[in-house]
């Protein structure tokens, strides 16, 4: 190296000469003139060269999911966090033509916030109520926000998943999405302000100050026929069984302290349809909790008392302007209602729809409501198992699965599968040709899957050995056998609230109800008895290897 730096001070030396920055023999800046090097130059704009803007094709923004917190703890990340999710929303539902499934990622991102992120309001009657962070000190203005937030994400929500094509895991999706909105924005309502508690939410909790005119009881909903068209959805993440758990303890737990006449927007009884004897459901006078709950704002700020039902529609929009909350309150309702209930045939077409395609506009006409929302009516129906009851023979009722089937049927009903009617194990001898499944399965191993089926509380025990066997194991390569498994499965059933367990008097039984659980047939299995499922798919993953080995 240091021959190498005596060569640079040789003047023989073929290597470049030192540069002297500094000192006596410094070399001075200066500029030269290259003459005819300015024709490079470009001085005028190119911006005309980049032609007109096309109106339809706008500039991509980008979407940063990542700024939605994963947890919250108080109102400040709870506010965050639905103000995140309707800003990259927005960005979401606004460049169709840049993103490709941007419904897609926004019913995964909204479901993501409200049946992970945001805690489900505890019920009245919980034991750890003191750890509810709904139950924490609230502001009018923080309560107005948040339940303002959640309404334009119910917007945004119903308007992206109506766009997708139809799935028993999308169904199941919008149900609980729709169903924990409810209960927030349900809770949300009765929060008692820090600050000035708004005199709805006073009413709506049954603790307006104290007057002779009328009796202080707290106002609600009833979400039987929710509790029963769930029944049947395909539950495919721990957290969606948890989150309808939650979801009906919470509406229970209200229920409990509503009186029959307090219900408010029964809608799905208008059609005049007769519920279950003894399933709770509300009168068919449905518009009566409504006018009382308008009827008691009246007298307590001096509104005209008269036509209430114009007050709820807005027709008259007294009420509704100066407090909101009551329109966040039916519209999310009725959503919720659309969304779980819908009549068979009426959900809207799968096209693209917007925001503003789901804001509902409500009348009132010969004593019901009618309410417009993705440019038609609001049409709503009673699952199959709030039916009006049918005379059951005795193995029929202890063992036969009731339940009520969402837009799309489930793969489990063995009625389905065999193209008669399946009420128990005695219906499935009287079979003349029962399926074999384009020749997986054998006359005698279909006997035996589809007397499973017919055991809804112990058909997953059951089942999970029957394919486990290396005989039955390849008719799990037939869509149908898939579909049913999954159905068997993840199929919640009936649902009854923790610790709510009631041992029947007789045998039989008058019904089923003593063979419900709490988050879902999987998890009471898991929990109850896990050795029989865990040995199964032990030998699942015995038989796999060895088919393996032979291909």
């Amino acid at each position: 190296m240091q021959e190498r730096v005596k060569d640079l001070d040789d003047p023989s030396s073929e290597m470049p000469a030192v540069l002297n920055l500094t000192g006596e023999g410094k070399v001075e800046a200066e500029f030269n003139a290259y003459p005819m090097f300015d024709g490079f130059i470009r001085d005028e704009s190119v911006e005309n060269l980049a032609g007109a803007l096309d109106s339809e094709q706008h500039l991509f923004r980008p979407v940063q999911l990542t700024r939605i917190p994963d947890k919250v703890d108080d109102f400040i990340g709870v506010v965050r966090a639905l103000r995140e999710c309707e800003h990259q929303c927005l960005l979401l539902a606004n460049q169709g033509r840049q993103i490709r499934s941007c419904q897609m990622h926004q019913v995964a991102v909204i479901g993501h916030v409200f049946m992970r992120v945001l805690p489900v309001p505890l019920s009245p009657t919980h034991p750890h109520l003191d750890k509810c962070i709904w139950r924490k000190e609230m502001r009018y203005e923080t309560q107005l926000d948040v339940l303002r937030l959640v309404l334009h994400l119910s917007r945004l929500y119903t308007a992206a998943i109506m766009s997708l094509p139809l799935t028993r895991a999308l169904d199941a999706t919008r149900m609980l999405t729709v169903g924990a909105m409810a209960a927030i924005v349900d809770f949300g309502v009765r929060i008692r302000a820090s600050d000035f508690p708004s005199m709805f939410s006073l009413h709506m909790e049954g603790a307006a100050p104290w007057t002779g005119a009328f009796e202080q009881h707290p106002f609600g909903l009833d979400v039987t026929a929710f509790m029963v068209a769930t029944e049947d959805m395909l539950l495919l993440a721990p957290e969606m069984s948890t989150c309808r758990s939650n979801i009906l303890e919470y509406f229970a737990g209200q229920r409990a302290r509503i009186p029959d006449d307090h219900v408010l927007f029964p809608i799905e009884y208008q059609a005049g349809e007769t519920p279950v004897v003894g399933k709770g459901g509300p009168p068919q006078q449905h518009i009566c909790a409504s006018a009382l709950l308008v009827q008691q704002l009246c007298w307590e700020m001096g509104f005209a008392n008269d036509d209430h039902l114009l007050y709820v529609t807005g027709q008259r929009s007294d009420i509704l302007d100066f407090y909101p909350e009551f329109e966040v309150y039916r519209d999310i309702t009725c959503m919720f209602k659309f969304m779980t209930l819908a009549a068979p045939g009426t959900l809207p077409d799968v096209k693209q729809w917007f925001a503003k395609d789901a804001k509902m506009t409500w009348k009132a006409a010969d004593d019901k409501f009618v309410v417009r929302c993705f440019g038609q009516d609001v049409k709503l129906a009673l699952p199959d198992g709030l039916a009006a009851p049918k005379k059951e023979s005795f193995l029929a009722t202890l063992f036969r699965s009731n339940r009520p089937r969402s837009s799309i049927r489930g793969g489990a009903d063995p009625s389905t599968l065999c193209g008669e009617h399946i009420a128990s194990e005695e219906d499935v001898l009287h079979v003349k040709d029962l399926p074999t499944f384009d020749g997986k399965l054998s006359q005698s191993s279909s006997e035996l899957l589809i007397s499973f089926l017919t055991v809804p509380y112990i058909r997953i025990p059951l089942l999970i050995n029957f394919f486990a066997s290396p005989e039955n194991i390849n008719a799990l390569s037939h869509p149908d056998m898939q579909r049913l498994l999954d159905s068997v499965m993840f199929e919640p059933g009936l649902w009854q609230p923790l610790g709510n367990i009631k041992i029947p008097e007789t045998i039989p039984a008058p019904d089923r109800s003593h063979l419900a659980t709490n988050c879902g047939l999987l998890f009471n299995e898991l929990l109850k008895s896990p050795q029989g499922i865990m040995d199964a798919l032990l030998r699942y993953a015995s038989v796999i290897r060895s088919l393996l080995l032979l291909y």
